[in-house]
């Protein structure tokens, strides 16, 4: 069993389409977490597949996934 899932990253419009699919089936819930996308693209594709709480951090590299992680956890380090 996963620990609290507390936020989403989503690298690809491929993963998204995956992780999607697994969670339509299994745990629904899950689509009212934070989920992060690598672009506006990747971003309105999840809103259109049912993600609440879709936001675009900017790029699928590690710098931009930790901003924009921080910036939703709300533990930035400036």
């Amino acid at each position: 069993m996963l620990p609290d899932i507390n936020l989403i990253w989503v690298t690809s419009g491929e993963s998204l389409s995956n992780l999607s699919e697994y969670v339509t089936l299994h745990t629904p819930e899950w689509k009212t977490l934070p989920i992060l996308t690598p672009s506006i693209r990747v971003n309105q594709q999840a809103i259109e597949m049912g993600w609440i709480n879709a936001s675009c951090a900017q790029g699928a590299d590690d710098n931009s996934l930790i901003k924009a992680t921080e910036f939703h956890t709300g533990k930035q380090n400036d």
